[in-house]
């Protein structure tokens, strides 16, 4: 998990909007263990549930999810090279260093796996907040350290302190998640936009939203509240 002087956000200039987003199942279409799942690892889908049902912690799932990817050897290039992506999500970030708007990456995935995303697809987001890991030995190996700065024993990384954190540089912020990990940031940015299961849970919650299927609509809404997005 990355902290805040490893990112380059320590003493960052306070800048007028940032985007802060999550990851798996929303910069991308699913989250990276269903890759694992539907590949090489079978019995996958009823350890999932397993965990669904309180079985297992969120970060324990992910290890062991992770450890499976040697039943598949390839290198990590080729699984990143094959997750599907919301195909508005780079034009619309792009867009955003175009026009100087920082935007972050909050995520209880894996860092090794986003930042080769974001370098194979030539994003460069402010900072990059999730698990710390590397690839060794045909797999994801995570490092999980109750000393850094947003760790959570649950999730490994503790979204709300994150996106507290990312959003503190700047006046006007939104956060956009997809699941139930996002609604614990809700609250803590401007603007939240919701897809897939999270809108539900924040209904359920009584929190405020505004719901986006992708990037595109996300960006389209901003652009409406005067954000610069030309």
């Amino acid at each position: 998990m990355l902290s805040e002087k490893e990112t380059g956000t320590e003493g960052a200039v306070l800048a007028d909007y940032a985007f802060i987003t999550d990851f798996d199942g929303t910069l991308t279409r699913e989250d990276f263990y269903w890759m694992v799942i539907h590949t090489c690892w079978p019995e996958g889908e009823k350890e999932y549930h397993h965990w669904q049902n309180g079985g297992m912690q969120d970060v324990d799932f992910l290890t062991k999810a992770f450890l499976q990817m040697k039943n598949r050897p390839a290198p990590l290039e080729q699984w990143v090279k094959e997750i599907p992506y919301d195909e508005t999500a780079i034009p619309f970030l792009k867009k955003l260093e175009a026009e100087g708007i920082p935007w972050y990456i909050v995520s209880a995935g894996a860092d090794v796996y986003i930042q080769l995303f974001c370098e194979m697809h030539g994003l460069h987001p402010e900072a990059v907040y999730a698990n710390r890991a590397e690839f060794r030995d045909q797999q994801i190996q995570l490092f999980q350290d109750p000393d850094a700065p947003f760790y959570s024993e649950r999730y490994g990384i503790d979204k709300k302190l994150a996106v507290r954190a990312a959003a503190s540089f700047h006046k006007k912020t939104c956060y956009f998640g997809d699941s139930g990990p996002d609604a614990l940031a809700a609250g803590e940015t401007d603007l939240l936009f919701a897809r897939d299961r999270l809108p539900d849970i924040l209904k359920a919650e009584g929190k405020s939203f505004h719901e986006a299927d992708t990037f595109e609509e996300a960006g389209a809404a901003l652009k409406e509240k005067g954000w610069p997005l030309d």
